[in-house]
């Protein structure tokens, strides 16, 4: 399986949404992109750390998710403290392929709602 996206921390949170989306949950490559996702700033920020631990947070307790995320669901974590920034439009720009190692055969997608593609070039024999 391949993935790509631009995002920097994000990457790796977008990632492990989109992989566990495809191995734990079995969604094809096109569900994977768009399956609602989350996203949290409650972590030091790799491009910028700061030796004040207080101040190294991105967004202390801020979590990004998908509105498609169900209302109980947010209701609980904003309940444990969480601050939730609901959005409606994608969570990162995923493109993920996927390459089925006993057939060969290769399925791909991008998120369509900022217009990504996937394009597989094959070989001439």
């Amino acid at each position: 399986m391949l993935s790509a996206w631009p995002g920097g921390d994000l990457q790796d949170q977008v990632t492990l949404n989109v992989l566990l989306s495809h191995i734990d949950f079995g969604l094809a490559p096109h569900e994977a992109v768009v399956v609602p996702r989350f996203a949290t700033g409650h972590h030091q920020g790799s491009f910028d750390p700061n030796p004040d631990r207080g101040a190294a947070f991105i967004s202390r307790g801020g979590v990004t998710m998908h509105s498609d995320v169900p209302e109980p669901i947010r209701r609980e974590l904003s309940a444990r403290g969480h601050k939730l920034r609901v959005v409606g439009g994608a969570i990162a720009h995923p493109v993920m392929l996927v390459i089925d190692p006993k057939t060969g055969a290769v399925r791909g997608a991008g998120d369509p709602r900022v217009g990504r593609r996937v394009g597989v070039l094959s070989p001439i024999p």
